[in-house]
């Protein structure tokens, strides 16, 4: 008896010979796997069938992959979409990871690095598709339910903290709305009209994280068929959300405060150093000072940032919890940094 498939994955692209390989390539690597050669006719197998990833070149005729990509989003926002492309500059990935693009390979791609993106994008649709949705149409202020006091403080802090260049920890219980804080930050600061790049930690495997996050340059490791830039690049004057960041290992965690603190890196197999201008946003599932399983680094990283928000423990919680932190500023305006707890009150207003 046959395995049962990992899913069903969609190929788009107007060169055959380019959508055999990648069938006989994700067939063996266990997918369903269904083609197209326009974005017209990938449009059609979205109605006809249960996809879960998305591959599309850049450049087809007809439908291209950016007008496919905006419907993809539009219609089936949970539903992952790879960009393949011969003209993979960084402003073309921008572009793309903008649309809602989840990442994107450039050709000639190495089979591995495809696999690699192609298992990270099936495990964040996992984790989005257990996360309790909302209408959108029910949502309110800031797209977030909620009208009770604690959630009016909440939405009194983020108009605060939207425009400092602080760096910003979202904690909370998972399903809380962690990322919508997250985007509520940066749709309303001065940085909005640039990237908001999300990177789920939690789906990427510890040893890809450094090329994920820095990039890598041409022949830095074996796969690495052409310059790749990072997650820190791509995000340069916008925002940078790192999702569930406690689960980044400690060797990775020195890293990331390098950059934190001098706003510079470099990229794998480069020894040249590049800078960044992108704010942090970051949330994690765990209490920063209670949990036994983080580190003293994680510890320290956490303290690193300037501003902490904790989005609520549970459903159960009645009333916001309230501590001092640090001090934030922005422009002509200085507020004091707090950790507050926005956990859903008993009303059934605040859903969030």
């Amino acid at each position: 008896m046959s395995a049962q498939p990992k899913g069903q994955i969609l190929v788009a692209d107007d060169e055959p010979n380019l959508r055999r390989v990648l069938r006989a390539q994700l067939e063996r690597d266990g997918w369903e796997v269904h083609t197209a050669e326009d974005g017209d006719d990938a449009w059609r197998a979205m109605q006809d069938h249960h996809i879960d990833v998305v591959i599309s070149d850049l450049r087809m005729p007809g439908l291209d992959g950016m007008a496919l990509l905006e419907r993809m989003v539009r219609d089936f926002p949970d539903v992952p979409v790879i960009m393949i492309t011969a003209h993979g500059t960084v402003d073309t990935a921008v572009e793309a990871l903008k649309l809602g693009a989840f990442d994107y390979v450039t050709k000639p791609f190495d089979r591995d690095e495809l696999k690699n993106v192609i298992d990270k994008a099936a495990r964040t649709r996992e984790l989005r598709i257990t996360e309790p949705t909302v209408d959108p149409q029910e949502r309110g202020r800031y797209r977030i339910i909620g009208d009770s006091p604690a959630m009016h403080e909440v939405y009194s802090i983020i108009e605060r903290v939207a425009d400092t260049p602080s760096t910003v920890l979202i904690t909370g219980e998972s399903g809380t709305g962690k990322e919508l804080i997250a985007e509520a930050l940066h749709e309303n600061s001065r940085r909005k009209s640039s990237p908001f790049i999300r990177v789920n930690c939690a789906a990427i495997p510890a040893e890809l994280l450094e090329s994920e996050l820095f990039g890598y340059e041409k022949g830095a490791f074996t796969g690495a068929v052409t310059s790749k830039p990072g997650r820190f690049e791509l995000a340069h004057e916008g925002t940078l959300f790192l999702d569930e960041i406690a689960e980044i290992p400690p060797s990775m965690q020195v890293k990331l405060l390098r950059v934190l603190q001098e706003q510079s890196f470099e990229r794998v197999g480069s020894a040249r150093t590049s800078t960044t201008a992108s704010t942090w946003s970051s949330s994690t599932c765990r209490r920063c000072a209670s949990d036994g399983r983080t580190s003293r680094c994680w510890s320290t990283t956490s303290w690193r940032s300037s501003t902490r928000a904790s989005t609520g423990r549970s459903r159960a919680s009645r009333r916001p919890r309230w501590r001092s932190s640090r001090r934030i500023s922005g422009g002509a305006t200085s507020a004091s940094s707090r950790t507050w707890s926005s956990a859903a009150s008993s009303s059934p207003t605040a859903r969030w």
